[in-house]
């Protein structure tokens, strides 16, 4: 028999915009109450003996313990306190009811080599609790889809998305905030795609209907408002791909995306549409404003005739006029704020930052070279002057034009950059050297990931290498 909460969530507070995110897509598969996650239960914990409350909840009211690791976690106080009950399970010989995740490859205080994480770096919150209701259903000796395909009959959208197919330039912020609008917990249902032209809008447009046509139940058509002058012809093509009837033609592109709103009403069904050059909707753009954004509230904020269970993604190049149409849809139609999400950026750039990890006592840095390889499509911006602060150390690099600067060389061919000697000063460790790059719009597959140090020499202050010593990369994206 199941005990009082299914899942229950260990963490640090820097980690808890991630947590919540889980916490909430797990409650809505199990409920609030079967989710041991502070957040759920504050009245509840707020109690002088809380501190021998919490160990009993998790020791003897918890079916699988989820543990996220991070470099802060073992510095607070109250993830102290739940990681005693936690080992004291693992010793106890019950580490199946424990499932150990981890940011920043962090081991757990006193677990061996051969412990096996869940490495969440680089999944999203939607692809996590997925792997925790996979985890959940092994525990039970089920199958492994059966908490997520369980109600995957029912006509609505899933409580976890599928495995994304997602072979496009690192736009994890993209596909982490697509994976948020289809999934049944969603709290807005209109996202949006802004950045210049060329910036690999297109190829978004691509995965989110790749990945759409995947999901059971789901209807998804793209429609392009710069895509061609037939604008009749687009229209009853649009219409066919959401399998409803064909508007009447010549009556205006507005009157037509009306007639294909109003049939999509009447099916039962969730719907996804991609609008691709939002801004360049012409005589449909307030149609698109008052009208289709407004359908597309969460029937949870409305129940009459005008709501549409759809999700909406437009792609634009002008965020500052969709953003000013926007704010006037949510003056005017105050239930919109919550259903129009944060708009997402296309990334165009990528900032590495190498690190010096913690050296052996007494040791510091004179020198370091190394080679740095990079995804196809990244290139080196040009490499500026640094000088990060004067306490940690000083790198003097003297920059160059594409990407070269002194003592050092980017390789097209390879697509590697090649750091023969930085000269630092006396160095203990962190950060040290930073490299802006761009990103080229028909990049694919990039990720953090595909960063890599080929060779590097760390030397210290006698002129002898350290050995087992090697930078660590850091890349962001914007």
């Amino acid at each position: 028999m199941s005990r009082r909460f299914r899942i229950a969530l260990s963490f640090a507070g820097e980690k808890r915009d991630f947590v919540a995110q889980i916490a909430e897509l797990l409650a809505t598969r199990f409920d609030r109450n079967c989710i041991l996650y502070d957040k759920y239960h504050q009245a509840e914990f707020a109690r002088a003996d809380l501190a021998f409350h919490l160990p009993a909840l998790y020791n003897n009211e918890t079916d699988l313990i989820v543990v996220v690791l991070s470099r802060d976690y073992a510095n607070r106080e109250w993830c102290g306190l739940e990681w005693s009950a936690i080992y004291g399970l693992i010793k106890k010989r019950k580490a199946q009811d424990v499932m150990l995740c981890r940011f920043d490859s962090v081991d757990g205080q006193g677990l061996y080599d051969l412990a096996g994480f869940v490495d969440l770096d680089r999944e999203t919150p939607q692809q996590a609790t997925r792997l925790i209701l996979e985890r959940l259903a092994l525990n039970e000796g089920q199958p492994p889809e059966r908490y997520i395909r369980e109600g995957m009959n029912d006509v609505d959208w899933p409580l976890v998305p599928p495995p994304l197919e997602w072979p496009v330039a690192d736009h994890r912020t993209a596909q982490s905030a697509f994976e948020r609008l289809i999934t049944r917990a969603a709290r807005s249902r209109i996202l949006l795609i802004c950045g210049p032209s060329e910036t690999g809008k297109s190829h978004l447009t691509n995965q989110f209907l790749r990945n759409g046509v995947r999901i059971p139940h789901l209807t998804c058509a793209r429609f392009d408002f710069k895509g061609s002058t037939d604008m009749d012809s687009l229209l009853q093509a649009f219409a066919a791909r959401l399998n409803v009837p064909a508007p009447p033609a010549g009556t205006g592109i507005s009157s037509q995306l009306g007639n294909v709103l109003s049939s999509l009403k009447k099916v039962a069904g969730p719907t996804l549409l991609v609008f691709d050059t939002f801004e360049l909707a012409g005589e449909a753009e307030r149609w698109m404003n008052e009208t289709l954004l407004l359908a597309a509230v969460s029937e949870k904020q409305r129940s009459d005739s005008t709501s549409l269970d759809a999700a909406l993604t437009g792609l634009t190049t002008s965020p500052l006029s969709l953003t000013t149409n926007l704010d006037k849809a949510k003056t005017d139609f105050p239930a919109l704020a919550t259903s129009i999400s944060t708009p997402v950026k296309v990334a165009t750039k990528a900032t590495i930052t190498a690190n010096i990890p913690t050296l052996p006592a007494g040791k510091q840095v004179s020198a370091v070279s190394l080679k740095i390889q990079l995804p196809a499509g990244i290139t080196p911006a040009v490499l500026n002057p640094l000088n990060l602060n004067d306490a940690s150390g000083s790198l003097s690099l003297i920059g160059g034009a594409n990407g070269s600067l002194s003592g050092a060389s980017f390789d097209s061919a390879t697509n590697t950059i090649t750091f023969g000697n930085i000269t630092l000063t006396a160095f203990g460790s962190g950060d040290f050297l930073v490299i802006n790059c761009t990103i080229s719009p028909s990049a694919t597959n990039v990720n953090a990931g595909g960063f890599s140090i080929l060779d590097n020499q760390v030397i210290d202050t006698t002129g002898a290498a350290i050995p087992g010593i090697t930078p660590q990369l850091s890349v962001a994206f914007q």
